[in-house]
Parts: structure tokens; sequence; C-alpha cells
């Protein structure tokens, strides 16, 4: 299923967002292993720590290991102000398919989260 799907990608990969986080980045984003860190803060919310990840020189993970992106993971968790926040800097997110062919759009109808489809 979907739950489960997302579920075992955010415990699949080993993140190198984790050893090169940005200073500025709370210990939970840059310490998390099983996925990159800049989608550990969207799904969580940490708006600060996922400005950081995108202001960075060095580009963070766009991609985790089933082909998903952080707008993906913060609307899975309706997480508006990280989406919002993503639609502005990364736009061309917004029809990537992940692995299973899902995009935002279905993981924001599979959880009923319309105020991330607005």
């Amino acid at each position: 299923t979907t739950t489960e799907q997302l579920n075992s990608s955010l415990q699949s990969k080993e993140s190198s967002d984790a050893v090169q986080a940005p200073s500025d980045v709370c210990e939970k984003c840059s310490e998390i292993r099983d996925m990159p860190g800049m989608h550990y803060a969207a799904y969580n919310g940490h708006t600060s720590c996922l400005q950081a990840f995108l202001n960075r020189e060095v580009p963070p993970l766009e991609m985790d290991a089933t082909d998903r992106t952080a707008l993906f993971y913060a609307c899975a968790a309706n997480r508006v102000e990280c989406v919002s926040l993503l639609l502005k800097l990364r736009s061309e997110w917004i029809n990537r398919t992940d692995s299973q062919k899902d995009t935002c759009a279905h993981v924001c109808c599979f959880f009923v989260r319309y105020e991330c489809l607005e």
C-alpha cells in the first residue's frame, strides 16, 4: 500500500545530507540517517531547516531512494507552509513521479490533504 511504501522509503536510505547539513539546521534534521535531511525537514514541518537546505551552495539530494522529493513528503504530512515554500523554490517538482508513478497530487488525495492541493 502507499502508506507502507511511504514508511519504507522513510527508512530506506542513509543520507549524505545528514553529514553535510547546514549549520542553521536543527539537530534532528542534521542527524537523521534514514532519509535525506531536506525530506525529513519537509515531512516534519521544519520550515526554517528546509529553507536552510534549499539555500545551500551544494544542492541537497532532490530524490530519496524511492524517487520522492521533499515536496512529496510535505504533501503526505500536510505541511502546508513547507509545501508553499517548496512550490516557490522548486516548482518543477509538482508533477515529478516517484518509483510507483505517484505524484504530489496523488499523495494529497490518498491521505486527504486537500489543504496542500490549494
